[in-house]
């Protein structure tokens, strides 16, 4: 299965291979953010997304300097105000040198608001020109980087969801790809067992980041379990964890990465996303920056299953949307892409609906629109967080 062409891609000039075709305006502070929503809003399909503070650090930088450079863009323009922290001009540059096309709109410098707007429309309708003449590539089951999220969870989605995803991951790692796990305040608990599934020097880094989020959950009050998760018939946080645990499979966990690293060897990856000190002091828990944390691990698309439901996207993947509540797809219908529920009815297996999954996975990347992505969700966001990079060896 590692050599099965499953579409055409969209050829890089660092290597990488895109499914999607994106043009993006990206903004570095909410000063700028009005100028980018204006000059994206002009055009039809474009993506927007960015940072909204002043004060970015090293974290932040990292990462957008990853999301710049994610293989579903084909080019983009950083709206700067001019004197935010998070500079334009590395952003830029970061994508040049990954080979995209990349502009800079300068707002203090380019005249204010109107004059922005019109810089930065002339710099999306170059790209529009252009982008078609991209070279395509073979685009193989190997080359897929897939990440997951559980988002408003409820008793059903450890039994349904979950576990399919589990076995679409097996199925995607036996056929030489990558996948990514995130949530790590959803694996209280399960430390063991992950660290079971990785060698000596991964499991004691796994067992580090699940007690770094147990401290900072205890110190900040909020652990992963919310209002929405108690009233689906969840009761406790490890009850919780142990059904988001499911959606990683049974393969080994090769090691444990930093939000923005992109690790180079196929296998599956556990994303540690738990800062090292709360610099705002909230809960670092939030699905849209599970989300960007996939986006910057390089992930092509994103499988998210959800419970009570949840409509979310993303500005840089397609988000295929999974449920196996009765309720909620019949309320939510429009959200859901997969029906997991003939898991609850014995009408199919925990494999036969990986394999399901797989289906479906491979069909968007040839093309076809998630729900997401046709009701126009296009979420992307990021906590104002710090964390030590220890650079993964893989």
């Amino acid at each position: 299965m590692k050599d099965r062409q499953i579409a055409e891609g969209w050829l890089r000039p660092d290597g990488q291979k895109g499914i999607r075709n994106y043009v993006a305006v990206v903004f570095t502070v909410e000063c700028a953010e009005h100028v980018a929503c204006e000059i994206a809003g002009r055009f039809d399909d474009i993506q927007v997304f960015g940072y909204d503070g002043c004060h970015a650090n090293e974290f932040v930088t990292r990462v957008m300097s990853a999301l710049v450079i994610h293989p579903n863009l084909y080019g983009l323009v950083v709206v700067s105000l001019g004197c935010e922290m998070l500079r334009g001009e590395q952003l830029v540059a970061a994508a040049r040198t990954a080979g995209r096309e990349a502009r800079h709109v300068h707002i203090q410098r380019d005249g204010g608001t109107s004059a922005s707007i019109r810089a930065g429309c002339a710099y999306v309708s170059d790209m529009l020109d252009r982008r078609d003449d991209i070279s395509r590539c073979r685009f193989n089951l190997s080359d897929l980087r897939i990440g997951t999220n559980c988002g408003g969870s409820d008793a059903l989605s450890g039994m349904t969801s979950n576990p399919a995803v589990g076995s679409l991951y097996d199925l995607v790692i036996d056929a030489g790809g990558t996948c990514f796990f995130d949530e790590i305040t959803e694996m209280i608990g399960c430390a063991d067992m992950a660290a079971g599934r990785a060698s000596d020097d991964v499991a004691v880094k796994i067992r580090e980041a699940v007690d770094r989020a147990v401290r900072i959950g205890v110190g900040s009050g909020f652990f992963g379990i919310a209002t929405g998760n108690a009233e689906g018939g969840l009761t406790t946080i490890e009850e919780k964890s142990l059904g988001a645990f499911m959606k990683s499979g049974h393969r080994t966990i090769r090691d444990i990465v930093r939000v923005g690293e992109r690790p180079q060897s196929p296998g599956l990856y556990l994303i540690d996303s738990i800062p090292d000190d709360l610099t705002r002091g909230a809960s670092p828990i939030s699905d849209a920056e599970d989300m960007s944390n996939a986006a910057a691990a390089g992930c092509h698309l994103l499988v998210f299953t959800t419970g009570r439901g949840s409509p979310l996207g993303s500005a840089l993947m397609p988000v295929i949307k999974i449920c196996g509540t009765p309720e909620t797809i019949g309320s939510m219908g429009e959200n859901i892409d997969v029906d997991t529920t003939p898991l609850l009815t014995g009408e199919a297996s925990i494999e036969e609906m990986g394999a399901v999954l797989l289906d479906e996975v491979i069909r968007v990347i040839q093309g076809k629109k998630t729900c997401a992505e046709k009701l126009g969700h296009r979420e992307l966001h990021m906590h104002y967080m710090v964390q030590r990079h220890t650079p993964c060896r893989c």
